[in-house]
């Protein structure tokens, strides 16, 4: 394959076919998709410098100053280098979307990388830092950048200001023709504080680049609002925003809570072991009991309550909303003493009055039974599974269960949790 076109010194008004094509070629994709179409190299000059075509190689870097692209990217690679037709890109470089390339922005005090993902990141690490305490609302991350400066950031405070709103005020006059980048589209309707989207507006901020949607149908709208006031908008649509508020997702658009099934398993997919009371390490254990902590229920099925007489808990960890409410789904009665609430009703319908109680998370600990029920109901929407290192064979009761179909799943990650493994994917796109 002959690379020979010499773009290195193309006049910014060039309008010829950008030669990327030996990427796709090699990885079998669409690089243009991959990089950037033609529109938006020629939208940004800066970017046409990460790519520099020669006659014998082909050069894909991620900002002019590669090493602070590195550190804001950590182990990401920020460049690689195609020099024959059967080369191939680095995984985790050919993977990333257009908004991944760094925009390089020298000030003349000092160098400065902005872009999009970087500065997105930034964002959601704000609100990650802010650890839902704006609960039960969404906790946004903001951040403001005039002329390749960083000059406002926040996140949602606990019953007060958004996090756009934060970053802005920090920012003051120099959100005037400034970039907003928020992890998710400003609201455009007035609740509990005014709508975002006036703010925004008053302030005179020139571009608005939104990590996410909001899936809020009355509070929705938010970029279509500023698009028509002039403002230039984007939408990156990150998944590592979505999963930031993914239970309060749920409950705002579907109104039902997100359901997250928990099961511990052997490797060969076996709900307990003979002879023995724990199927995974004491670290998994624990980390249930963080699980529990964090969302708003717990739920088994009645076969469970029967069996075990679970607590269902959150023992020997903080538990800063306290502690969840305790359900049990099926037909009763629960056995004499037990704290649990009964939930009879079809499974639906339960799980609609629980969000109307303002539940928006519920963590399913239940058998194979209620699993399957609630996974052909199409009513779960994660999968955690701790895989302990023991095979139970052929006794007990098996986690896999017996669906009409296929189900693929999203988002796989793996995590070891002390002797274990976590697995951890969504039923539903975030």
């Amino acid at each position: 394959m002959a690379l020979g076109h010499d773009r290195e010194d193309r006049r910014a008004d060039h309008r010829t076919k950008l030669v990327v094509d030996a990427v796709g070629d090699a990885r079998r994709l669409d690089a243009v998709g991959e990089l950037g179409d033609e529109a938006e190299l020629e939208r940004v000059d800066a970017f046409r410098r990460r790519i520099g075509v020669r006659r014998d190689r082909l050069e894909i870097v991620l900002g002019e100053h590669t090493e602070l692209v590195a550190d804001a990217q950590r182990d990401r690679p920020t460049g690689a280098v195609l020099r024959r037709a059967d080369d191939v890109l680095d995984d985790a470089l050919a993977e990333r979307r257009p908004n991944d390339l760094a925009f390089a922005e020298p000030r003349s005090d000092a160098r400065s990388v902005t872009c999009a993902r970087v500065t997105i990141a930034r964002a959601l690490a704000l609100a990650a830092e802010a650890n839902g305490r704006a609960y039960p609302k969404p906790t946004v991350g903001a951040v403001v950048v005039s002329e390749g400066e960083v000059v406002g950031e926040g996140a949602t405070e606990a019953g007060g200001r958004h996090g756009e709103i934060v970053a802005l005020d920090e920012a003051g006059g120099r959100a005037r023709g400034a970039t907003l980048y928020v992890t998710m589209e400003p609201c455009a309707h007035h609740g509990t504080t005014p709508p975002c989207v006036d703010r925004i507006l008053a302030d005179g901020v020139a571009r608005v680049v939104a990590a996410s949607r909001d899936p809020n149908p009355e509070a929705a709208g938010g970029l279509e609002r500023l698009e028509a006031a002039g403002v230039d908008v984007e939408l990156v649509e990150s998944p590592a925003a979505r999963m930031q508020n993914e239970a309060w997702r749920v409950w705002v658009s579907q109104r039902r809570p997100f359901v997250i099934y928990k099961a511990a398993v052997t490797l060969d997919g076996r709900l307990a072991v003979p002879g023995e009371r724990w199927v995974t390490g004491e670290e998994s254990r624990r980390r249930v009991h963080e699980l529990r902590a964090s969302v708003d229920a717990v739920a088994v099925g009645m076969g469970t309550v029967r069996a075990d007489a679970p607590r269902l808990d959150a023992r020997g960890v903080e538990t800063p909303r306290g502690q969840p409410r305790r359900l049990a789904f099926g037909r009763g009665p629960l056995p004499e003493g037990s704290e649990l609430e009964l939930r009879s009703g079809a499974l639906d319908v339960e799980l609609a009055a629980l969000a109307a109680d303002g539940v928006q998370s519920l963590l399913l600990e239940g058998g194979p039974t209620l699993a399957q029920a609630l996974l052909e109901a199409d009513l779960v929407d994660k999968l955690l599974l701790f895989v302990a290192p023991v095979l139970a064979g052929a006794v007990g009761p098996s986690f896999a269960p017996r669906l009409p179909s296929p189900r693929r799943l999203h988002h796989l990650q793996v995590e070891p949790v002390g002797a274990d493994v976590l697995l951890q994917a969504y039923v539903h796109e975030p």
